[in-house]
């Protein structure tokens, strides 16, 4: 179902050329982007992207960290000669990726609350701290969560600053009768 939602998304949409995350040709937002758009001005290279690739998702666990989500210092990028401070030694994580898209995260509660904090912080805050130093990241996407009720696992929570933030929440639950349940699980039987 979450997935389907691709399909409310324009089929084709333009990035620059080369971008990790999907930057929009006339609003670049990573330091690769923009440099190039500085560059190459209206001769930056574009290349078309299909909504079925603006879809990323994570199945949330106790041990996922910022890095899957946010990013991470890439060491070889440092290896090569660059700083740590450089914005261009960062490897995006899977939400900045997602940019422009649709990015789902299964069982949202499971997350720590220190990496609910940090989504958070990109989401509303758009920026990020990686090792020690800030990158602004103004990130146009949308985040669709799933969850079991708190009292239905017990697993976890989701932090009230966090929740505060869905537009919309859906409550769905198991039917009370078994042969409408088995309607809906093998339709036309």
């Amino acid at each position: 179902m979450i997935r389907g939602l691709t399909d409310l998304l324009d089929e084709w949409m333009p990035i620059i050329a080369g971008s990790e995350i999907n930057d929009d040709p006339y609003n670049p937002v990573s330091k690769y982007a923009i440099d190039l758009v500085n560059e190459k001005k209206d001769a930056t290279p574009i290349e078309w992207v299909h909504r079925s690739e603006r879809f990323g998702e994570k199945l949330a666990t106790p041990d996922t960290a910022i890095a899957d989500l946010i990013g991470e210092v890439d060491p070889i990028k440092v290896a090569e000669g660059r700083t740590l401070s450089d914005e261009l030694t960062l490897h995006y994580g899977l939400v900045p990726r997602t940019n422009r898209g649709i990015f789902a995260i299964n069982e949202l509660p499971d997350l720590s609350e220190r990496i609910q904090v940090g989504l958070l912080n990109v989401l509303e805050e758009r920026d990020v701290q990686v090792r020690g130093y800030k990158i602004r990241l103004p990130l146009d996407i949308l985040l669709v969560a799933s969850a079991n009720p708190e009292d239905y696992t017990n697993r976890g929570r989701i932090i009230t600053p966090l929740k505060d933030r869905f537009g919309s929440q859906l409550r769905t639950h198991y039917p009370f009768e078994v042969e409408l349940e088995k309607d809906i699980a093998f339709p036309g039987s």
